[in-house]
């Protein structure tokens, strides 16, 4: 997940009900609205597997059961594809 790692910063302050940019960096890729309900559903998931004992599937459907979440923008980390016995699930 290297490509979600970018030093790019925007500082505001508040005046009153609006925020006003005070500096900033530049940002390393274009803005995906996206890419943030993927690592949102990512998080998600990593919760709920900890948090029940259901196998690993049952958790990533549950996970990604809403179709408004594109599976092919849903990047699963290689080490999140196995199951507890090193067995490929996915």
């Amino acid at each position: 997940m290297d490509i979600l790692k970018c030093s790019g910063r925007a500082s505001t302050i508040l005046t009153e009900v609006q925020h006003n940019l005070i500096k900033f960096s530049e940002y390393n890729h274009a803005a995906e609205a996206s890419q943030i309900k993927v690592i949102k559903k990512i998080n998600l998931l990593k919760e709920n597997a900890q948090q029940n004992n259901n196998q690993p599937t049952q958790v990533i459907q549950t996970i990604v059961s809403d179709k408004s979440q594109t599976l092919e923008n849903l990047i699963i980390p290689e080490n999140m594809k196995r199951t507890l016995d090193r067995v490929d699930f996915l």
